[in-house]
């Protein structure tokens, strides 16, 4: 499996071939088409809600795939891409892509909508395949039901927001490591470029390895 950091939350994951985007954003289109021009044709895309960063660059994408996302975001966005391949799920649900990738939607603490209109619940998800159990949880903020969700899933891999403002802060993630996950480790997205990732990396010394991927470039998980 890798995983290739885009920006903001906006990961990609190829698995065996399958190539799933989550939270489709960029900030120079230019570079990503030179350095990852698969990009725009993903398998599957993945969305957690329907605020701006978060969707933007559907525009650009192959109208091949399909969109995982909310309902009520489902709905909105077949009206402006009709041409979209819609599998709307709700939270608690479950859907297996191919190669068997388990995908579950899960809760987050944030508001969702789409150009103006009420979007549905924003929401996280947890993506399973062989031994990876990967946690991406949107934009949100802490939340005592992180817990069922390491409960359910056991997530090895987190990949969490604190910039502070619009999802929880750095203090709240090193809460919720402590408290209620078994990273591996964690990756932080949706964050200040000043993150001060050393002090991250104290505060959870011994418990979860803190990995802070830059902006456009990408890892092997196997």
């Amino acid at each position: 499996m890798h995983l290739t950091y885009i920006c903001n939350s906006c990961f990609m994951f190829d698995v065996d071939g399958i190539r799933i985007l989550i939270d489709p954003h960029f900030e120079n289109e230019e570079e990503v088409r030179e350095k990852y021009p698969k990009f725009f044709e993903p398998d599957y895309v993945i969305l957690t809600h329907g605020h701006s960063d978060h969707t933007d660059a559907l525009d650009t994408l192959s109208r091949d795939c399909a969109i995982i996302a909310p309902f009520e975001l489902c709905e909105l966005l077949k009206k402006d891409y009709p041409d979209f391949h819609y599998l709307s799920m709700n939270v608690g649900g479950e859907i297996t892509l191919m190669p068997f990738i388990r995908v579950n939607m899960v809760k987050a603490e944030h508001s969702s909508s789409y150009k103006g209109q009420y979007a549905g619940p924003a929401v996280g998800y947890v993506l399973r395949y062989k031994t990876h159990s990967i946690y991406h949880a949107g934009d949100t903020s802490i939340f005592g039901d992180m817990y069922l969700i390491h409960g359910l899933y056991r997530p090895t891999l987190g990949l969490l927001p604190m910039d502070g403002i619009y999802t929880m802060d750095m203090d709240q993630v090193c809460f919720a490591c402590r408290k209620y996950f078994d990273f591996k480790v964690m990756i932080p997205m949706h964050y200040s470029k000043n993150l001060p990732l050393r002090r991250l990396s104290d505060y959870l010394k011994n418990t979860t390895k803190v990995f802070k991927m830059q902006p456009m470039t990408d890892i092997c998980l196997d």
